[in-house]
């Protein structure tokens, strides 16, 4: 996607989506240990994929420079906890 904010905001949609949806998702990515190198890569690559989309809507003055100190791991827990 060539907007940057678009697409920070559509990656983040469709994650908190598929988390909401399948049950099983939460706990894999709140998990303190990934016990199967599969769940331990795909973890890595969402992680890593959300800071690169927020610095990108950064750099395009999209996100405030004020929000880059909420990162990936201040806003799990948040994600996470839905009861």
């Amino acid at each position: 996607m060539d907007d940057p904010w678009q697409a920070l905001t559509g990656f983040l949609e469709t994650t908190l989506t598929a988390q909401l949806t399948d049950p099983s998702l939460p706990l894999v990515r709140a998990a303190p240990v990934h016990v199967l190198p599969r769940t331990k890569e795909i973890t890595g690559t969402l992680d890593s994929l959300a800071g690169r989309l927020l610095d990108r809507a950064h750099a395009a003055g999209a996100v405030r420079t004020a929000t880059m100190s909420v990162n990936c791991s201040a806003v799990t827990p948040l994600v996470h906890d839905r009861r």
